[in-house]
C-alpha cells in the first residue's frame, strides 16, 4: 500500500509539472505573438514534424514581407539566415494536437543585413564583381570562362556566383553562347534590365537571342549582388 501511494504521488506530481510546463509554453507563445520585436509563424497539426514545416513556411513569408518593407539589399529571405536564428516553441495537448511556433527577432535580421553589407564593402567583393564583369566581356572560350569563375570564387567566395547549363529562362543571369566542339564563345548577353532588355556584354548594345544550331549551347552565370 505504501508503494502504491508513492507511485500515485509521483504520477500526480508529473502530471502537475507537465500541465505547468504547457501553461508556461502557451504564455511564451502569446508573449511572442504580442511583441513588436518578433516575427513569427505558427501551425497546429496532429504531428509535430508537419506542424514545424508549416510554421517555418509561414515564418518565411512573413520574414520576406518584413525585409521588403525595410528595403534590405543583402538579406532577402529566411533561407539566407543562420539556422540558429530561428527559435521554436512547441505545445502538445494529447496525442493528436501539436502547435508549433517559429520566430525570429527583427533586430537580428537587421543586424545580419548590416554585417553582410560591411563584409561586402570591406572584403572587396564589390570590386571583385566589377572586375569579373569587365573580364567576362573579353574572354574567348569556355576554358577561360571556367578560369574566371574559379578566380572570382577564390576571391569573393563560392556563394557569390552560380552557373550551369541553360535549361530554363534565367532573367537575372548572364547567358554565354558557345560552340560545343571548340568551346569558342559566340555571344555574351547581360541579365535583363528594368526594361527587360538584354545587352551584348562586348558591344554594349541591345542583344537578341541567337538562332543557334545543334553545335551550340548556353551557360548561365548568376552573380549574387545587392539590389541597390
Amino acid at each position: 500500500m505504501r508503494y502504491l501511494v508513492s507511485i500515485l504521488v509521483f504520477l500526480l506530481s508529473a502530471l502537475f509539472s507537465s500541465a505547468q510546463e504547457n501553461d508556461s509554453t502557451l504564455a511564451r507563445m502569446n508573449a511572442v505573438k504580442l511583441s513588436p520585436d518578433y516575427i513569427y509563424g505558427s501551425c497546429t497539426m496532429p504531428d509535430e514534424e508537419g506542424s514545424r514545416i508549416e510554421a517555418l513556411a509561414d515564418l518565411g513569408h512573413r520574414v520576406e514581407a518584413f525585409l521588403l518593407e525595410n528595403n534590405t539589399s543583402f538579406v532577402r529571405s529566411l533561407e539566407q539566415c543562420p539556422e540558429e536564428m530561428v527559435k521554436w516553441l512547441t505545445y502538445r495537448k494529447g496525442k493528436k494536437y501539436v502547435r508549433s511556433l517559429a520566430y525570429v527577432e527583427k533586430k537580428t535580421l537587421l543586424d545580419l543585413e548590416r554585417e553582410l553589407e560591411y563584409a561586402y564593402e570591406n572584403k572587396g567583393i564589390r570590386e571583385a564583381v566589377a572586375k569579373f564583369k569587365q573580364q567576362l566581356a573579353d574572354i574567348k572560350s569556355v576554358d577561360e570562362l571556367m578560369d574566371l569563375i574559379a578566380a572570382f570564387r577564390e576571391e569573393a567566395g563560392e556563394n557569390g556566383l552560380k552557373y550551369g547549363s541553360l535549361t530554363s529562362p534565367q532573367d537575372d543571369s548572364y547567358l554565354v553562347y558557345y560552340e560545343k566542339t571548340t568551346g569558342k564563345i559566340l555571344l555574351i548577353r547581360t541579365p535583363m534590365n528594368d526594361e527587360r532588355i538584354r545587352m551584348d556584354a562586348r558591344l554594349g548594345t541591345p542583344s537578341l537571342p541567337r538562332k543557334g544550331s545543334p553545335n551550340e549551347s548556353i551557360i548561365w552565370v548568376y552573380i549574387d549582388e545587392p539590389k541597390k
